[in-house]
């Protein structure tokens, strides 16, 4: 009888880690991507069918079968499904969008924030919770940035 039972208890811890390798290859770690930037993410295997559950947050191009290329498009979470061709689920995780805390720096004046991205020199940039003025004066002179570059560009033609 005790043959049995440790046949039995072998049988079952084989079927469990027969479960955990499958949930390994279909349930990735949640993966991260910091915001306006592309991260690769390798598959296991070909892809057939891909999708990103909030497009809006993240945007996922399929490079080659078993590359994609991962934008970070707003700060906030969603999943990527990728399948085989058989239907397959080949990868299924969360997906973080998330800032560049490295050279951000936040700067308060009472409660309003003003936010920096100091990579190399610190320079104004547009953060969550940031004081609508701060926001409204930046986006004020990025549009006038921009059209200067189309009006010059245009002239160049």
């Amino acid at each position: 009888m005790a043959f049995r039972t440790k046949n039995a208890a072998l049988m079952t811890l084989s079927i469990g880690v027969a479960l955990v390798s499958t949930i390994g290859v279909t349930q990735a770690a949640s993966l991260s991507v910091t915001l306006n930037q592309s991260r690769i993410v390798s598959l296991s295997e070909p892809a057939s069918t891909f999708a990103v559950g909030n497009p809006s947050i993240a945007d996922a191009t399929l490079i080659s079968p078993t590359t994609v290329l991962v934008l970070g498009k707003a700060y906030g979470a969603t999943n990527m499904i990728a399948l085989n061709a058989s239907g397959k689920v080949i990868l299924n995780t969360n997906l973080h969008v998330v800032s560049n805390k490295n050279s951000r720096l936040s700067l308060y004046k009472g409660s309003a924030k003003q936010s920096y991205d100091c990579y190399s020199d610190c320079v104004p940039t547009i953060d969550l919770g940031d004081a609508a003025a701060v926001v409204d004066t930046l986006v004020k002179s990025t549009s006038v940035a921009q059209r200067l570059a189309q009006d010059s560009a245009s002239a160049d033609k």
